[in-house]
């Protein structure tokens, strides 16, 4: 989610569960409860096929973005 957003900014990510899912190597059904834990955490919000990120700090803590190489999330 991080370097989708870094690429299309956090309000455009328009993107499927199925898609999402294939990208990081899960099922689509662990792709839904995932956002569906971001969405109540209040991190992302989706709708109409779109994926807003809301607060991209907590995706960054969760992920441990700090530790990571900036390449990783850069396009």
């Amino acid at each position: 989610m991080i370097r989708l957003a870094n690429m299309h900014g956090p309000d455009r990510i328009r993107i499927t569960n199925a898609e999402l899912a294939d990208m990081i190597g899960a099922a689509r059904e662990s792709v839904n409860r995932m956002l569906a834990d971001l969405k109540k955490a209040g991190a992302v919000s989706v709708r109409h096929g779109t994926v807003a990120v809301r607060d991209l700090s907590y995706l960054r803590s969760i992920c441990r973005c700090a530790d990571c190489p900036v390449e990783v999330c850069r396009p």
